[in-house]
């Protein structure tokens, strides 16, 4: 008879297969495209898993959705504290390069649940459900405040509809991230380079025409 270690692990183990065959099928095909048997058949558990574990196909979505959001590198957990002070252009737009590396880093890693990551949260922009709320608030929210902060460090003066319109910039440039994966990337993305390196050049291209168009606004004694 196994043991109740042996019973947890296992439970573990299932409960977890569940989540990452889930998140490969609703990342694939949608929550509609997705049957429960399809889960089940991927994960090679019983039908009943799935209300066992979730209680239905709705709370199993929600599960992945948090799953796939809720990561050690995840914005909500490096963004909390207010910017570093910058007082030169140049020291500020090295702050902002940090920031799209590690925004990139989180959307764009090459590996099964990141694709799911883009894939989901690119779905869940255009179809929302239930689990709007949970990427407003765990990803957009943090990236925005924190987006919001720098741009009024650097633009003291301007009023709060320029440093919104600045930040939505930068937050649409880092929403293209999302479209980096298929069929989005057969359009997109550029066979000459490795993903990784065409991800910086893309920063490194965005971090240009910023600083450019800042230097329109400040004293070059700012730059």
């Amino acid at each position: 008879m196994p043991s109740a270690r042996t019973s947890h692990s296992q439970n573990q183990h299932q409960r977890e297969s569940l989540l990452k065959c889930a998140a490969s099928l609703f990342a694939e095909k949608g929550f509609k495209g997705t049957s429960i048997r399809m889960i089940c058949s991927k994960a090679n558990v019983n039908t009943a898993a799935v209300n066992y574990y979730f209680g239905s196909k709705e709370k199993l979505y929600v599960a992945v959705f948090r799953m796939l959001i809720k990561t050690d590198d995840a914005p909500d957990t490096w963004l909390h504290e207010p910017p570093p002070p910058c007082t030169t252009l140049t020291a500020w737009i090295k702050q902002m390069g940090t920031v799209l590396d590690r925004l990139t880093f989180f959307l764009l890693r090459d590996d099964t649940l990141s694709l799911c990551r883009r894939r989901m949260f690119a779905s869940e922009l255009a179809r929302p459900s239930q689990c709007l709320p949970m990427l407003l608030e765990e990803f957009y929210k943090p990236v925005i405040t924190y987006l919001n902060a720098m741009f009024m460090q650097i633009l003291p003066d301007a009023s709060p509809v320029v440093i919104q319109a600045e930040a939505m910039f930068v937050l649409n440039h880092v929403g293209s991230f999302f479209r980096l994966s298929p069929p989005w990337d057969t359009i997109a993305r550029n066979d000459v380079l490795p993903p990784d390196e065409w991800h910086k050049a893309l920063n490194t291209y965005y971090l240009a025409l910023l600083q450019a168009r800042l230097k329109e606004i400040l004293p070059p004694e700012r730059w």
